[in-house]
C-alpha cells in the first residue's frame, strides 16, 4: 500500500490508495463508490472482488451516498481490517467539494473511533 496520511500520526486508521486490500486497520477508500463498483475499475472494484460474493451483496444493499459523504461497512473476512470507510469522488471537483469530501470521511472516521 502507499500511505498517504496516517489519521493522526500515530493512528491505527489508515487512508491510502493502492491495495487497500490488504491494510490491518480500519480505511479510507478516497473514490471508492459502493454502487458503482461493476461499473468503475477504481478502488471499489478491486474491494468487491476481493471480498466476494457475500461483501458484494452487502455493498449494494446500501443506499446510495452522494458524491463526497461517505459511508462505512464492516468488512471482516477475508479482509484483514474490521471495516472500510468508502468515500465516493466525482472525476472533476473544485477545492470545496474536495475538502468536504475528505473532512466527511474523517469525520465519519472520528464518529466510529477510528481517528483517535
Amino acid at each position: 500500500s502507499r500511505c498517504l496520511v496516517k489519521y493522526p500520526a500515530d493512528s491505527t486508521a489508515s487512508y491510502c490508495t493502492g491495495e487497500i486490500v490488504r491494510l490491518s486497520s480500519p480505511a479510507v477508500a478516497f473514490g471508492s463508490d459502493v454502487n458503482f463498483a461493476r461499473r468503475l475499475r477504481c478502488e471499489s472494484f478491486k474491494i468487491m472482488n476481493f471480498g466476494g460474493r457475500t461483501y458484494r451483496e452487502r455493498l449494494e444493499a446500501l443506499p446510495k451516498p452522494a458524491l463526497g459523504e461517505s459511508v462505512a461497512t464492516k468488512a471482516g473476512r477475508p479482509f484483514h481490517a474490521a471495516s472500510l470507510i468508502h468515500l465516493p469522488l466525482p472525476f472533476r471537483w473544485d477545492a470545496s467539494t474536495l475538502e468536504s469530501a475528505y473532512r466527511s470521511a474523517l469525520d465519519m472516521a472520528d464518529a466510529n473511533g477510528y481517528g483517535r
